[in-house]
């Protein structure tokens, strides 16, 4: 076995290295396109097969020094992919925080029920055959609504106007 690894280490390398001097910097640097691979050396219970025997380790972000130690030892990191609902989406709330601070004026919970009224993205109540999903989008499992990144880029150009953002939130619809 470890005269085949060690035929084969060379032809690896080598490919890697090839493949490596070709990618553009910003794949190259990208975290999406990464695959990093690190070695510790871990003694066998056996002298014989101590040299193949791998292990490994959970990371913990929170201790970046542990990172830096565990980078000159590790051969192999497998990142953990966790499923997340709903990503980049907004509540209400975070919503007119953020329009708030993009506009430097107030734009409260009230002011947002105000604009989806107004600009009509949605009915009132569960309806989620209302919704222009571009906008936003009925989440069933918390049955209520969630509101997309452009929802808050066209909040903020249409309140950037003061006669729309005066209309907006008198609104009562």
């Amino acid at each position: 076995m470890k005269k085949f690894q060690g035929k084969q280490y060379e032809e690896l390398k080598e490919y890697i290295e090839i493949f490596r001097s070709e990618l553009p910097d910003t794949i190259y640097q990208d975290p999406k396109f990464s695959f990093r691979v690190y070695l510790i050396p871990k003694i066998g219970n056996h002298a014989s097969t101590s040299d193949i025997a791998f292990e490994f380790i959970k990371y913990d972000p929170s201790k970046p020094s542990d990172n830096e130690a565990l980078q000159k030892q590790v051969a192999l990191i497998r990142e953990r992919q966790v499923p997340v609902v709903n990503p980049g989406k907004y509540k209400p709330s975070e919503v007119a925080r953020i329009v708030a601070e993009k506009i430097g004026r107030s734009f409260t919970i009230s002011n947002h029920t105000s604009a989806w009224k107004y600009f009509k993205i949605r009915e009132s109540g569960e309806r989620p055959e209302s919704c222009k999903t571009k906008f936003c989008q009925f989440d069933q499992v918390h049955r209520d609504y969630v509101y997309t990144q452009e929802w808050i880029d066209f909040l903020v150009k249409k309140l950037s106007e003061e006669d729309e953002y005066k209309e907006v939130r008198s609104y009562r619809g």
